[in-house]
């Protein structure tokens, strides 16, 4: 496999274990986002209970005596809810129709109804005294997809500086090998002229222990060469996902361009644009809102349920509604803490610790 600069950078964003890992994350980040967002949306659905039969013997504490009860029914509730982000309530359109048989035997006596009923009614929840909790949970997933894409840019950024002193370590490796290669062929012709000499007696035989050492010394060192080599071809192949067995060969065109830099303007591009500053920000607003969701917990709050409706029943289909009930409801319920042995002062303190 050749490779060239680009060409290693661009496989790296394919195949490097830490890419890959990092754009996995920012994927999934961004569906959860996607899937908070379209929960927002108004929501159908559809619950059916195609038939229901049951017969129970209880009594009747009123009348002092036992009662057989016999009831068969199908039923179908279709909703629309409505999640409102401003205020954390929700808004929900209910219809449910019903068809029962139902039987009740005392003593030798049996009365039965059997008929449709249907329940139409629109209704309101709204939390009071408590966080929006519909707004911080779509703001936290908001602000985890931007610090996973931040993460990814940095991590394309780190893999991008180490595939790139990776390579051109490769490529020295590579270049010191063709050196000592060369040098090996000198110090061999050289060892073979000085030894030509010898046998002549024209030259002593220091020279020619000094070319035999010389001979060796290359020797040595194009080993050494050839073992750092393969070990920078190992770890240039792991930065980039190559197989280990696989054979690489980096090949570039080295030269040189001065790069003039303002300090000023760099310093000002450095404080507004690194990306670090930014998820240190991030991770600031997302331990104010842990704290927020702490202190919530075990503290006062309320809800308040409104719901209008009408609601019809009668043994044929088309005349359910010849009579309708309104069926209005509101409730205001709290829910008011006592005594909790200082569980929510100490996970407050542990969250302000966190903070810190």
């Amino acid at each position: 496999m050749i490779l060239s600069m680009e060409q290693a950078l661009k496989y790296s964003e394919e195949h490097n274990p830490d890419l890959i890992n990092s754009r996995m994350s920012m994927e999934r980040y961004e569906q959860n986002l996607i899937a908070q967002k379209a929960s927002l949306k108004s929501r159908f659905s559809l619950n059916l209970e195609p038939i229901s039969y049951s017969q129970s013997r209880q009594f009747d504490n009123r009348f002092s005596d036992w009662y057989t009860n016999r009831s068969l029914s199908s039923s179908g509730t279709f909703s629309i809810s409505q999640p409102i982000i401003w205020t954390d309530a929700t808004l929900s359109l209910n219809n449910n129709l019903s068809w029962q048989n139902n039987e009740s035997s005392v003593g030798g006596t049996t009365n039965s109804n059997k008929g449709f009923n249907n329940r139409l009614y629109l209704s309101l929840s709204q939390p009071i005294f408590t966080y929006n909790r519909t707004k911080m949970n779509l703001r936290q997933i908001e602000m985890n997809y931007e610090n996973a894409r931040i993460s990814y840019a940095l991590q394309l950024l780190n893999v991008g500086r180490n595939i790139t002193s990776q390579f051109y370590s490769l490529f020295t490796a590579q270049q010191n090998l063709e050196i000592s290669e060369s040098e090996l062929e000198n110090a061999e012709k050289n060892f073979n002229i000085i030894k030509d000499k010898v046998e002549a007696d024209l030259v002593t035989k220091d020279e020619y222990y000094q070319a035999e050492l010389n001979l060796a010394q290359s020797r040595s060192s194009l080993e050494n060469q050839r073992v750092s080599l393969e070990n920078s071809k190992d770890n240039f192949k792991q930065a980039l996902g190559i197989p280990l067995d696989e054979d690489i060969i980096v090949v570039c065109d080295i030269s040189a361009a001065p790069v003039f830099v303002d300090f000023e303007k760099a310093l000002e591009s450095a404080t507004t644009t690194r990306l670090e500053l930014r998820q240190r920000q991030i991770s600031r607003e997302q331990q104010e809102m842990s704290m927020i969701q702490v202190k919530d917990n075990d503290s006062f709050s309320g809800n308040i349920s409104l719901s209008v409706g009408v609601m019809g029943d009668d043994p044929e289909f088309p005349h359910i509604y010849d009579n309708p009930t309104n069926n209005p409801r509101v409730a205001i319920s709290f829910s008011v803490p006592i005594f909790d042995w200082g569980a929510r002062k100490a996970r407050i303190r542990a969250a302000q610790i966190e903070r810190q």
